[in-house]
């Protein structure tokens, strides 16, 4: 979902598409944004409040939400994220000079993460048996706060306000990703100590993570 002017966006990735233009022609005061963001916590609220089973409920969204967390699992697939984890690593290992940066910690940490994800899999699916709402509710708490474990507190170099270890928009790539953002950007520019230094931060970010959903809070 987006507003979108009638007229061509002329200035769309130029040199004056910036915040001063947006604050003073596109989206004064950033209304519109702010208007926009509105909407979508709406939609969030509104999707985690209802049911799972697409029936219409008539109660509120705090009542429906609570009734999802008493019967329903959060659907979230951490072995598929196990699997991502892992082709960023490989693809960091094979890039030009991946061989000059030591990622034996990083293959530590995935290994750990996987071996977590497949835990949780097995205790998703004996509580889909047995249908222990605290135990469920207890679940999704964990399962719902692994994605912050993977921020980095100092964030990336040169960019502390983002702290993602997975992924980061790229250096010169606007809002395009970049995987293992820290590693990618130091290998790039030929700087291995601290490629090999954020290596090991990420690798203690998924460390975390992974801790943190096998239920282990004091190393999260």
């Amino acid at each position: 979902m987006a507003f979108w002017p009638d007229a061509a966006y002329g200035v769309y990735h130029s040199t004056f598409d910036s915040f001063e233009w947006m604050d003073t022609v596109g989206d004064p005061g950033f209304k519109y944004h702010v208007a926009m963001a509105q909407v979508w916590g709406l939609i969030a609220l509104r999707l985690a409040g209802s049911q799972l089973d697409g029936t219409t409920s008539q109660t509120t969204i705090g009542e429906a939400r609570n009734t999802q967390h008493a019967a329903h699992i959060l659907p979230l697939n951490f072995t598929l994220q196990a699997e991502a984890i892992g082709g960023y690593i490989a693809a960091a290992k094979a890039r030009p000079n991946g061989t000059r940066v030591d990622f034996a910690a990083l293959d530590a940490a995935h290994a750990r993460f996987a071996a977590a994800a497949q835990r949780v899999g097995a205790a998703e699916a004996a509580l889909t048996r047995s249908g222990d709402s605290a135990a469920i509710a207890a679940l999704n708490e964990r399962l719902a706060y692994v994605e912050r474990r993977f921020l980095a507190p100092n964030g990336l170099p040169g960019r502390k306000y983002f702290k993602h270890v997975l992924q980061a928009p790229g250096l010169y790539t606007g809002y395009a990703p970049k995987t293992l953002p820290g590693v990618y950007d130091a290998v790039s520019s030929g700087d291995f100590a601290t490629a090999n230094a954020q290596a090991q931060v990420a690798a203690e970010r998924i460390e975390a993570a992974a801790a943190f959903l096998s239920g282990d809070k004091s190393r999260a």
